[in-house]
Formats: structure tokens, C-alpha cells, sequence
């Protein structure tokens, strides 16, 4: 196996164990500790709804009053016995009594004790909501207000529950009168209903209401602003306008909020009242376009025509007497329902989100449907016997829907931190393989920088060889008479020229390299008086040979005619080389009374190309006049001469 291929198959163990994380956890089917917090946040939520339901409804130590005598003052002064009084009912939402002046801001309301407040000596009057300020009497005694009686500084307490406590000796057990005066603003508003009862059942029942109508709306706007600094931050890191929506629609949603925990508005009450309507409208908006575009994958730009929803509502609620806002809103919500019908079948049929997400947002959505749906129904209605008990369950509910939406997010923050994590493994498994790859490269390449100065170090060494012993050798021919000694020396020296020229690494075609050794073999021969005859065979002009293996045959059979030109009585010597596929046969033939012995060095030679030698073999039917032969067989590596070239 290649060193490449290697390193690819640990990069690719790398990877499937670095993604092998996201894997396992996909397949997990155990819910994640931020589903079951989430599961149980909603749980209590339903068991809360309950209790409280029981609490409300489980006492009936009280009276609710629905219906009182109004009339219209000549002067802000306490009543006389002979004013004009007429019936009237005390409705739980903003209406106007037609009979009512509408120059005056201010009316008398009375009510006569109720029997079973007399007979119980029940002390406590509750008020869960009521319009502006308002002054209590029980006959002449003066009981307290819910805000200051100056008409410049009206107290708001619009959704605040408010207490008084009745002294004990101010009830003498005989028909007594609650008197109240209500301090508005023309056209705007009535008395609202009240309770009398025990003081524990409706100390509970204050609590529980200034929980549901107080707490829980600072609760909710605290989540509104906390989503709006979430969905800025993701803005600003993503640039994806979506996140703008659920900005807009936490801002939005925060004005009806305020409106209810603010206890004073400066530009004017009807004016806070329809911006409230016309938030809980854009908030709705913002919050459809986001569902469509997140989950149902629509495009921002068919979503502009959404746009025009919030331009129209507000535009008809500045154009709306006061009497008439409510209705505008809740005409508003209405449509913006129907919208959500429409929505949430296509979420069931074209979601492209986890059935899951799906799943929660449809809750989200099919739970605001229903708490819109109620408070319209109770705004409206004129069943007194529903403000009981009853309340606004939407401003509970969109904090319920954000907490969705908050869930969500975060389990797809959790889900991209995971994934990133996993990346981030695989990316410095990756790192750590290429720097390995590196570190190999430089290895290699430092170990070929090596090879080459080892060779030219070499490459001097065998021109310094050649120089020196070089000239030694010829002087040694030159002075030697003819001869073996001479014949030695020149072979030698050819030896120490073919290893010097191994150094150049040429490959050469093999019958020119076979030539050119039977041409100094025949010189050598001549000089010693022997006659030596060589036929090399055609094919291997077709073949190219590496030099390595030039240089060896070529020391193999300067090894192999050496011993024979120094055999005694030789006469003549022949050579022929034959090719057969990628075998190469040397035959040598002479006619020395004796055959060539094999020296260590002959064996050095033979093993250096894996050869065999067989000198017992007999002379061929042409050479009988040359009794002795040896036949060296050697396997050639060579490449086609046409290839090559």
C-alpha cells in the first residue's frame, strides 16, 4: 500500500469518527434536558391553570355586584337625598352610558349592601378592574380611593385589582348605601362590577388576580424585551432580516403590556389605548410572516403585501371615535385569527421544519387562537355571570407562544454548536493529517537533498579514481610489454571507466551495449594474439536496458573473456548472445585444453544480475573445432526501444 493511500484512509477513519458524534446523537430518541424543561415548564403552566380555576371558583364566601343607580352631579360635591337616580348595570369592558353628559368626567354611582354582606359581616370590597379614579363611601363615612381626586393627575387602574377594607363599626346590620364616584374623561367609560365577602376569600382571590393581572404581564414583558435583545444579536451576527420580524413583533407586543402596567400615560389615554390595539395587531403580523418564512420557506418579498395589514388598522384607528376603539382592535385580532386558521393548515400539509418544531409552533399558535377567541367573547359579552371568575388569558399566552419560539432557537443553537463542534474535530483531524503530509514532504525531500550531495560526493570521488588510478592503470599498459599483465591493467582500467560512467545514469539500447564490449574484447584479443569472433543477436536492437544493469553485464563478461584470454594454449574464442522473450543467453567457446574455473569474483558477478552459469555444456554442431563452452543465462528488465524513444 502506497504511502498516499494510507494517509487518505486515516483521513477518512478520521472523519467518519469526528461526524460519528452527530450521528449517534440524531438517533438518539431520548428527549434532550432543554425538551424535558420545556415539557415541564408546560405542565405546570396547565396545572397552575387549574388550581387557579379551583381557587376562584371554590369559595363562594362573596358577592359579585352587576348592577347599580348612576346620576349625573350638578357639582362634584357628595350627593343630596334628593338627587335623581336611575338603574344602570356595571359592564367589565370600556362602554359609555348614553345617558350620561358627556361634558361631565365625572358620575355618583350607589349601591345599596347587599343582605348577605350584613348578615356575614363580610368587610372586604374588591375591585379587579375599573377605569380611572374612584372614590368609595359607605353612607357619609369616607372609605378611601383607588388614585389621587385631582382631575390633573388621573391614576390609572385599568388592570389593577384594588382592596378596602370596611371598619367593622361602620356597620350598624340596617339598609345601608355604598356610594362611588368615578372620575374619567367624557365618553369614556363606566363603573365597573365589584366584589364584597369574607376578608381571607377575597384577600386569595386579590392575590391571584394581582398575580395573573400584575406579575405575570411584568413577567411577560421582561421576556418580550429579553426576545427582542435575542433576535437583535442574531440579526446583527446573521444579517438575516427574519430576525428582524420577531424584533418588531417583541416591540410590539410589548405596548399592550406597558399600557397595563403603567400607571400613568402622559399623551393621552385613548390615544395609548389604540396604539395598544394596533401593536397587538402588528406584533400578530410579524409573528406570520416569521412562521412563513422560517418554517414554511417563503420568500420575504411575497411576504410584503403583510405589510399593509398594520398600515390599514392604524390608520382606521386614528380615524375611530373612542367608543368604537375596542371594536376596530378586536376586528383586527379577528382577522389576524382567520390568518392563523389559514396558517396552520398549511404548516400541517407544507412544513418543511422537524415534524417536532412543527408540532410546538402549531401549539403555540392553536393556544393563542383560543386565548384571543376568549377575551374577544368577554369583552363583548354581556354575561355578567363570566366576570366572575373570568379573565384576559392573552396576555399570558404570548409569552407562552415567545417561550416556544425561545425553545425552538435554542435547541437549533444547541443543534449548530454541535454540528460546529463536530466540524471543528474534523477540521483539526484534517489539520493534523496535512500537517503530517508536511512533515513527510519536508522528510522526503530532505532525504532526496541528501541522495543527491551523497551523489555528487560519489561522483567526485570516482573522478578523483578515474583521474588518479585512472593514469596509474594507462601508465601500467603503456609500459607493459604485451602480455597478460598488459591485458589486466587495460582491463582494469576499462572496469574503473565503466564504473565512473555508471555515474551519468544513461540507459542504453542492449546490442549497442553488447557491441561495444565485444569491440574491446576483440581488441583486447587481438593484442594478445587470439582470434575472437562474436554474433549478437538481432532483437536486442529493440530493447532498452537501465545503466546499472549495463555496468554489471558488462563486468560479468569482461569477468568471464578475461579468464578465458588468460587460459594457456587458447587460440581462438568465440561469443554469441542470444535473446529469448526477457531471457538473454551468453555462450563463450574456446579452445583452451581446460575450462574456466569459478573464481569468487565470477560468483560476485553471477549473483549481482541472478545468472547461472553452466560450463559443462557441449559445444553446438558449428562450433565442434571449439571443444570447450559455458552458457550464462540471465533474466533482463528492459523496455521497448520504440516506447522509450
Amino acid at each position: 500500500m502506497s504511502e498516499e493511500t494510507a494517509m487518505s484512509q486515516e483521513t477518512a477513519m478520521s472523519e467518519e469518527t469526528a461526524m460519528s458524534g452527530t450521528t449517534a446523537m440524531s438517533g438518539k430518541k431520548a428527549m434532550s434536558p432543554l425538551t424535558k424543561v420545556i415539557s415541564g415548564l408546560f405542565a405546570a403552566l396547565i396545572l397552575i391553570s387549574v388550581t387557579l380555576v379551583w381557587l376562584l371558583t371554590a369559595n363562594p364566601n362573596y358577592v359579585f355586584i352587576t348592577d347599580a343607580d348612576v346620576m349625573d352631579p350638578a357639582s362634584y360635591d357628595y350627593p343630596d337625598a334628593n338627587a335623581q337616580w336611575r338603574p344602570t348595570s356595571l359592564p367589565r369592558s370600556w362602554s359609555r352610558d348614553p345617558q350620561h353628559d358627556n361634558a361631565l368626567e365625572y358620575a355618583w354611582y350607589r349601591i345599596p349592601l347587599p343582605e348577605a354582606v350584613r348578615e356575614n359581616g363580610w368587610t372586604q370590597i374588591l375591585m379587579l378592574r375599573h377605569i380611572m379614579n374612584v372614590e368609595i363611601w359607605l353612607d357619609q363615612h369616607y372609605l378611601g380611593s383607588g388614585g389621587p381626586a385631582s382631575p390633573d393627575n388621573l391614576q390609572r387602574n385599568w388592570n389593577r385589582p384594588v382592596m378596602w377594607h370596611i371598619p367593622e363599626a361602620w356597620l350598624t346590620g340596617e339598609n345601608q348605601m355604598l356610594y362611588f364616584r368615578l372620575h374619567s374623561v367624557s365618553d369614556f367609560g363606566v363603573m365597573s362590577p365589584f366584589f364584597m365577602g369574607q376578608t381571607e376569600a377575597l384577600q386569595q382571590r386579590y392575590r391571584i388576580h394581582h398575580f395573573l393581572q400584575i406579575e405575570l404581564v411584568k413577567i411577560g414583558l421582561m421576556a418580550m424585551f429579553f426576545i427582542a435583545a435575542l433576535s437583535l444579536f442574531a440579526w446583527l451576527e446573521t444579517q438575516n432580516p427574519r430576525w428582524m420580524l420577531t424584533l418588531l413583533m417583541s416591540l410590539s407586543w410589548s405596548l399592550p403590556l406597558s399600557y397595563i402596567v403603567a400607571p400613568s400615560v402622559t399623551f393621552g389615554e385613548m390615544n395609548f389605548l389604540r396604539l395598544t390595539h394596533w401593536g397587538t395587531v402588528t406584533g400578530a403580523v410579524c409573528l406570520l410572516a416569521f412562521v412563513y418564512a422560517y418554517y414554511l420557506s417563503t420568500p420575504l418579498r411575497r411576504l410584503r403585501w403583510l405589510a399593509l395589514l398594520p398600515v390599514l388598522h392604524g390608520a382606521v384607528l386614528i380615524a375611530t371615535p373612542k367608543l368604537q376603539i375596542v371594536a376596530v382592535g378586536s376586528a383586527g385580532q379577528l382577522l389576524l385569527q382567520l390568518l392563523f386558521v389559514v396558517l396552520l393548515v398549511k404548516l400541517f400539509r407544507h412544513g418543511t421544519a422537524p415534524r417536532r418544531q412543527l408540532l410546538a409552533v402549531s401549539a403555540g399558535l392553536l393556544i393563542m387562537l383560543l386565548a384571543a377567541l376568549h377575551d374577544i367573547t368577554l369583552v363583548l359579552s354581556t354575561a355578567t355571570t363570566r366576570w366572575r371568575w373570568d379573565m384576559l388569558w392573552a396576555y399570558i399566552t404570548q409569552p407562552v407562544m415567545l417561550l416556544i419560539l425561545t425553545w425552538l432557537g435554542l435547541a437549533a443553537f444547541k443543534k449548530g454548536t454541535s454540528a460546529l463542534r463536530n466540524l471543528n474535530r474534523l477540521l483539526q483531524t484534517r489539520l493534523s493529517a496535512a500537517e503530517n503530509n508536511i512533515k513527510q514532504v519536508y522528510a522526503d525531500q530532505e532525504i532526496l537533498e541528501r541522495e543527491v550531495r551523497v551523489a555528487a560526493e560519489r561522483e567526485a570521488i570516482y573522478r578523483d579514481l578515474h583521474d588518479d588510478l585512472g593514469a596509474k592503470l594507462l601508465s601500467l599498459v603503456l609500459k607493459s610489454e604485451r602480455g597478460p599483465i598488459r591485458d589486466l591493467a587495460r582491463s582494469a582500467l576499462q572496469d574503473l571507466r565503466d564504473i565512473v560512467s555508471r555515474v551519468a545514469n544513461n540507459d542504453s539500447v542492449l546490442a549497442a551495449a553488447l557491441a561495444d564490449s565485444m569491440a574491446e574484447h576483440e581488441g583486447r584479443a587481438s593484442g594478445l594474439g587470439i582470434a575472437f569472433d562474436w554474433d549478437i543477436d538481432v532483437a536486442t536492437e529493440d530493447l532498452i536496458c537501465h545503466s546499472s544493469l549495463i555496468l554489471k553485464m558488462r563486468l560479468l563478461l569482461r569477468e568471464l573473456i578475461s579468464n578465458t584470454l588468460w587460459q594457456e594454449d587458447v587460440q581462438r574464442i568465440e561469443f554469441v548472445a542470444r535473446l529469448d522473450q526477457q531471457q538473454l543467453t551468453l555462450r563463450l567457446s574456446h579452445d583452451a585444453p581446460t575450462t574456466i574455473a569459478l573464481s569468487p569474483l565470477l560468483r560476485k558477478r553471477l549473483a549481482a544480475l541472478n545468472a547461472t552459469l553452466q560450463p559443462a555444456l557441449p559445444a553446438p554442431a558449428a562450433q565442434q573445432d571449439l571443444p570447450h563452452c559455458l552458457s550464462v543465462s540471465l533474466p533482463v528488465v528492459t523496455e521497448p526501444a520504440a516506447a522509450s524513444a
